[in-house]
């Protein structure tokens, strides 16, 4: 596959269709903010534009260029506070940076997202300062006191040093029905009204949201999570509308909207779509 260095390379030889196919792909299977960055800058359209830097930011809100094209087309800078950003924020934002621009290593983390690149490099900080002191106190050669000298070592049972450590739950993406849905939905006091094909024939099922909402809302249910994936953006009434969600469910809003809205909307969805694989059972150890 295909790198975000090589896209560059490309854009810079004015070789745009190379690397909007390149970027296509790169997007699809491990997207992060240098990507929607680059999207950004390949799009001749403002609006996509901004709809690709908006996804760019919520990657990396430190993102150095994302943000000055965002506030050349337009959008307002993010607000700091008087003063700089808190300690905390700094702390956070120095173990998210950290390493980005090292050769060799920087293209690898820009492709994560800035919360595990910098849950990583905490952890690498964490162990490096442990293995120091352990290697400080054997060299200070600390004495045993005379009250240890005289404790009676009692045995202790032998542990399985081998065990496996319980990972952390993995989310996957699953497909559901629209009557799931549907039902979901009307119990949060949303509706769904069909409009056969109104969109598009990519979708096989597709519907308006109705209630308390400050916009029109598409939900389109794919037969499909490949199918799902494949449409991001559509222009209807001389507006772009840009896709959330997750599974075989998309919403379309128009860009620039308030993102509570959205973001609860695509909870919902999320609650539905997401789910933690049963874990596999050793049949020896099945009981």
């Amino acid at each position: 596959m295909a790198n975000l260095t090589e896209v560059a390379l490309a854009i810079k030889n004015n070789d745009r269709r190379s690397a909007a196919r390149m970027l296509t792909e790169i997007i699809q299977e491990t997207p992060s903010a240098e990507a929607y960055y680059l999207a950004a800058r390949l799009s001749k359209d403002k609006d996509k534009a901004r709809a690709h830097l908006k996804r760019a930011l919520s990657y990396d809100s430190r993102h150095k260029k994302a943000n000055q094209m965002w506030i050349e087309l337009g959008g307002k800078p993010l607000q700091v506070k008087k003063g700089g950003l808190p300690i905390v924020d700094r702390v956070v934002g120095f173990f998210q940076d950290f390493g980005t621009n090292i050769p060799g290593i920087g293209p690898i983390l820009n492709r994560m997202h800035p919360n595990v690149r910098g849950g990583l490099v905490a952890a690498l900080f964490i162990m490096l300062i442990a293995l120091n002191v352990i290697l400080l106190m054997q060299f200070l050669g600390t004495p045993a006191s005379a009250a240890e000298e005289n404790v009676v070592v009692q045995a202790q049972p032998t542990m399985d040093a081998t065990a496996t450590p319980i990972a952390a739950p993995s989310y996957e993406e699953i497909v559901i029905s629209a009557g799931t849905l549907e039902s979901y939905f009307a119990d949060n006091g949303y509706g769904m009204r069909p409009i056969a094909n109104y969109i598009g024939d990519t979708a096989s099922q597709q519907f308006l949201l109705t209630g308390q909402l400050p916009y029109d809302v598409y939900v389109l249910v794919y037969d499909s999570l490949a199918a799902a994936s494949s449409d991001q953006y559509r222009d209807m009434y001389d507006a772009t509308y840009v896709a959330d969600g997750f599974g075989n469910v998309r919403l379309y809003f128009p860009i620039n909207v308030d993102d509570e809205t959205v973001d609860a909307l695509v909870e919902l969805v999320a609650d539905l779509t997401l789910t933690v694989p049963a874990p596999i059972m050793d049949e020896n150890n099945a009981a």
